[in-house]
């Protein structure tokens, strides 16, 4: 069989992946497919009969899966990732694909492609030249075969790539050709090599591998494929239920529900005239035109001759209109409170978290995996450049995903435990670290220690202060974006 022979569980789930892609893409990836989410109706004998062009057209996509993969990847990255490095890999974390995508965009980026189709892997490479590792992330649909030991390791994986062939007649002309990457343990030598296949020309069955120089650490091959399997529940190779897929289907049923109501409203909206008892025929018996307008009259002798206009007033239509908004608040629910008309000032703060729970325990998963992800890609980096061992990195991703801050009154109430002594400095910066009320990158004992160089000295010694005098000199101080600064003063 051709190396583009796909795994069977592949064949079982691109059609998924594909409605999840095409969703996320928005109204013109949608609407270009088709009658794969928009039937013909049966007075439509081809996609390319006006009447359907003009059906699909009128049609209305809510991009309500885009907002929502933006809006949980969103939720994850509201607070910058804590991440260590070896000193020599520090340059990593502004780019670690070595062409300019820092580690946040390309965690952003992992996270979309989980939340979106669960399944996505990143490809560890170095050129044999001597240039520095880099990392490839490879969509679901990009990923076309694997196999596994018994151990759930991958021993062979296929990546399908695209590349750019110049045409010797014509500089400014470039076509995309496919190509497949395979990689894959040596079954004799259980070392990791590297072919790639292309496409024989005249022949689509037939590819011609072309072996590429076995990489090495130290004069040595890996004994395991630099390639780091996600999905939202780890770093396997096994394919999940996508996440959004139930709001996904909601979010295409919605937009066939708008193409029926669309299409009702284009031909109920204008009233039309009618004219009975009028002779329309000259006296050649010839059909004539009746003109209508205010300064034309419609005269007839017919006794029974009647004239006006035919209006649309039944329910119908105002079944579409309900069953859309239905659909909305569906995907409202499946997909995230970020698609909701909230009214924030009606909702109780703890009813909101409750609201949100269910997205949270499903992004603090996906979350977990890709931190898993990229613990191992930076240590096959690592290895890769043959850094000591215990040389640490660590790789924390956000998972608070609910706005946290805390509210003024909690804030008097701390102040007021502490300067009453119930509480330790320590423990109030702590609540104050957790209610966002300290940056993001000041850990709580940096905020000790700048306290402790704020206190005013004497002639070169410290001045001699009660703990009750310092609590009386905390100053908390808000500022015009409602975040707050806590500092210590002597007046």
């Amino acid at each position: 069989m051709p190396i583009n022979t796909p795994h069977p569980s592949y064949n079982n789930n691109i059609a998924k992946w594909q409605k999840g892609r095409d969703t996320y893409e928005g109204e013109e990836a949608v609407k270009d497919a088709n009658e794969t989410y928009l039937p013909l109706l049966s007075s439509m004998p081809s996609v390319k009969d006006p009447k359907y062009l003009a059906y699909r057209n009128r049609a209305m996509f809510y991009a309500a899966t885009t907002r929502t993969v933006e809006g949980l990847v969103g939720m994850a990255l509201r607070k910058p990732m804590q991440v260590t490095l070896p000193t020599r890999f520090e340059n990593y974390e502004d780019d670690i694909t070595d062409t300019g995508i820092s580690m946040e965009n390309f965690v952003k980026q992992l996270l979309g492609e989980v939340v979106l189709t669960a399944r996505s892997g990143v490809f560890i490479d170095k050129s044999t030249n001597g240039s520095r590792p880099y990392a490839v992330i490879y969509p679901a649909e990009n990923i076309i075969n694997w196999r596994l030991d018994k151990e759930g390791k991958p021993t062979m994986v296929v990546l399908r790539e695209y590349e750019q062939i110049e045409d010797p007649d014509d500089k400014y002309a470039m076509t995309l050709t496919e190509m497949y990457r395979e990689l894959y343990l040596d079954e004799e030598t259980g070392k990791y090599n590297v072919s790639e296949w292309r496409q024989e020309e005249g022949n689509k069955d037939s590819f011609k591998e072309t072996k590429l120089e076995t990489p090495v650490v130290r004069g040595n091959a890996f004994d395991t494929i630099p390639f780091v399997f996600v999905n939202p529940k780890g770093t396997d190779a096994a394919i999940q239920k996508m996440p959004l897929l139930d709001m996904i289907n909601i979010n295409l049923s919605h937009y066939r529900t708008s193409a029926d109501l669309e299409h009702g409203r284009h031909f109920t909206a204008l009233p039309t005239p009618y004219v009975f008892g009028v002779d329309t025929k000259d006296e050649e018996g010839n059909s004539t035109p009746i003109m209508i307008g205010s300064e034309t009259a419609i005269v007839s002798e017919d006794p029974g001759g009647t004239a006006g206009y035919m209006e649309f007033t039944g329910q119908g239509l105002a079944a579409l209109e309900r069953a859309m908004q239905e659909k909305a608040e569906y995907m409202a629910i499946l997909g995230g409170t970020m698609l909701q008309n909230q009214k924030k000032a009606a909702e109780a703060a703890e009813t909101a978290r409750i609201n949100k729970s269910g997205d949270s325990s499903t992004m603090v998963s996906i979350i977990s995996a890709a931190e898993d992800a990229m613990q191992q890609v930076l240590e096959y980096m690592i290895a890769w450049e043959s850094i000591a061992a215990e040389d640490s990195v660590i790789v924390e991703i956000n998972k608070d995903l609910l706005d946290s801050t805390i509210d003024p009154q909690s804030i008097t109430a701390l102040v007021g435990a502490w300067q009453g002594g119930a509480i330790s400095q320590e423990t109030l910066l702590h609540n104050f670290k957790k209610g966002e009320i300290l940056p993001d990158d000041v850990t709580v004992e940096e905020e000790l220690q700048k306290i402790d160089d704020e206190v005013p000295t004497g002639e070169g010694e410290e001045l001699d202060l009660t703990p009750e005098e310092k609590r009386k000199n905390l100053k908390i101080v808000k500022n015009e974006d409602d975040s707050y600064d806590v500092t210590e003063s002597v007046a």
